[in-house]
């Protein structure tokens, strides 16, 4: 997918078909992270634990923890 643009979870499943493990680097918010570490073998997280979601923000401890929660559960 794009940068910045949800994962689906279908390609994940297919891409670890291949038999390798799968980081996913695109589009992990809490909206799309718990379905996603269910498949993916390592979330890569970005801009979405920054300041307004923008990467040359310092990260933003209330964004991050909201992430943490949303894994989590």
């Amino acid at each position: 997918s794009a940068t910045g643009a949800p994962t689906s979870i279908e390609d994940v499943r297919e891409a670890l078909q291949g038999g390798l493990p799968v980081a996913v680097g695109s589009g992990v918010s809490p909206e799309d992270a718990p379905g996603l570490a269910q498949v993916a073998s390592a979330l890569i997280v970005g801009s979405y634990i920054k300041e307004a979601g923008d990467w040359r923000r310092p990260v933003d401890p209330a964004r991050a923890r909201a992430l943490v929660r949303a894994v989590r559960g």
